[in-house]
């Protein structure tokens, strides 16, 4: 009898209020295009039907990340908008990140510039009421610029609450609509210091509603320089998962980003199965379990490159490792 009863006010639940009230057991996500960052989600990604935030200081990769995440869109046949409200995207690096033409019909990739706060937030819903697209970007919250202050000649009469109050709308809106529609969100954020703050430290543009709203929040930084030679060819970008509702929070690595190239994925898993212990070295040699993988760094990748067998272990290897000793992980 409890069984029908459950059952009978689980059916009135969805005919009243529709079947996306029940929430789906399994989050789906995208990949981030860096498998240790995947793996430290817990959910392989960037979730979807939610709000991720990638923030940091400039030149952290903010925007390359968010390159990387629409290139994993594309190359599972997802649909990608991205709204670029600085007006100065690198449309050729774009291109060559995400692995796609924009704005072409028969192409998956569309970067819209629009003019104002209003326009960009206006596009961004107008992308996920449509259906059309799996992941829609916003780059960034710190350009954007209200048409109210861009009209108004006298920089003293500047509301700072403007901004926040377009987001707290935009999150009334269309928070529902984005997990009805299973729509991936990326809002790319700067940071700012806390002018007069005896604590120091930073903020985020945009206000608290967005915040709030985020299920997964990326801080990122520039850690140590990458070099062929004496040549700078690179650098680590420090992640830290300041929040994440589908995992644990507080995770973080580092992932290289190799510039005018993006995210460097094997050697990315192999630096991270190493710190696991996933692949251990015998003096020069490279190992996984009883596998020799190369002598050298180089010649592991090299070998991995031939052999998606072997590196598919070692990230469920990793996964495994990560999610059962809660490795890297960092006090509030």
């Amino acid at each position: 009898m409890a069984k029908k009863t459950f059952d009978n006010f689980l059916e009135e639940v969805k005919s009243k209020f529709g079947e996306d009230v029940i929430p789906e057991p399994a989050i789906k996500s995208i990949s981030t295009g860096s498998p240790s960052l995947d793996i430290c989600t817990e959910i392989g990604g960037i979730p979807m039907g939610r709000i991720t935030t990638i923030y940091g200081a400039p030149g952290a990769g903010k925007t390359t990340l968010a390159l990387s995440i629409a290139r994993e869109a594309v190359q599972s046949g997802n649909n990608v908008l991205y709204v670029d409200a600085e007006n100065k995207l690198d449309i050729e690096y774009a291109e060559y990140i995400v692995g796609a033409k924009h704005n072409q019909k028969d192409e998956k990739f569309i970067i819209v510039q629009p003019n104002t706060a209003e326009d960009a937030l206006n596009v961004l819903g107008l992308g996920i009421e449509s259906k059309k697209f799996s992941l829609v970007i916003l780059d960034s919250v710190g350009a954007l610029a209200p048409k109210k202050e861009k009209d108004e000649v006298d920089f003293e009469k500047r509301d700072v609450a403007l901004i926040p109050s377009l987001f707290t709308k935009f999150v009334r809106i269309y928070f529902h609509q984005i997990n009805a529609n299973n729509v991936a969100v990326v809002i790319v954020n700067q940071v700012r210091a806390k002018i007069g703050s005896y604590v120091g430290g930073y903020s985020t543009p945009g206000g608290y509603a967005l915040e709030h709203a985020s299920s997964l929040n990326i801080m990122l930084s520039k850690a140590e320089d990458l070099k062929e030679g004496d040549a700078i060819v690179g650098n680590l970008v420090k992640y830290v998962i300041k929040k994440n509702s589908n995992g644990k929070s507080f995770r973080t690595n580092t992932y290289p980003l190799i510039y005018g190239k993006g995210i460097d994925k094997l050697k990315d898993i192999v630096n991270f199965a190493k710190e696991l212990g996933v692949i251990t070295l015998s003096g020069p040699l490279y190992k996984f379990e009883d596998e020799k993988l190369g002598l050298g760094l180089q010649a592991t990748l090299e070998y991995l490159s031939n052999s998606s067998e072997t590196l598919d272990k070692i990230k469920k290897m990793c996964y495994n490792t990560v999610n059962k000793l809660n490795l890297f992980e960092l006090e509030e």
